[in-house]
């Protein structure tokens, strides 16, 4: 896989949630950090994962799932407009696999991944001002657990 900055514009992605108080020079300064939603194709494969950076370590969020109760189906299927959960599922205009919808997560934590090495993340700041839109990339680098360094890349 390329790791190139240059090669991310469409497919699966990694979220990553910035809890350190970073200043990116290059982002103007009238648009806050904090609604910025940062994505990254280079943290680790499979992809769909969400992560978030504090205290200059790596978290990764892991989940345990479980079946739904009949009684939380039914409520699901409600607020999509059905009766109950039968109908939702045999709604032959239902076009996702309706069997992945019947979990639902029972447990959440954060585990440190003791991350090392580099990889790219990028933001942009669409609709979130009125001025131009633009992608910022930038490569985060880590030893032994910590972060070392974050590197801009370029601005598009």
């Amino acid at each position: 896989m390329n790791n190139s900055y240059k090669y991310y514009y469409m497919g699966l992605f990694d979220r990553l949630k910035i809890k350190d108080k970073i200043k990116f020079k290059e982002i103007p300064n009238d648009i806050n950090l904090d609604n910025l939603e940062w994505q990254s194709k280079s943290i680790d494969y499979p992809f769909m994962n969400y992560y978030k950076l504090e205290n200059n370590r790596l978290f990764k969020r892991e989940r345990k799932f479980r079946k739904m109760s009949e009684e939380e189906l039914n409520k699901k299927a409600q607020k999509n407009g059905y009766e109950n959960w039968e109908e939702w599922e045999n709604d032959e205009d239902t076009i996702f696999p309706i069997e992945m919808w019947k979990n639902t997560v029972d447990e959440e934590w954060w585990t440190d991944t003791n991350y090392n090495g580099c990889f790219t993340f990028y933001t942009s700041t669409h609709k979130l001002d009125e001025g131009d839109d633009f992608v910022y990339y930038y490569n985060a680098r880590f030893t032994d657990g910590e972060l070392d360094e974050i590197i801009f890349l370029d601005k598009k």
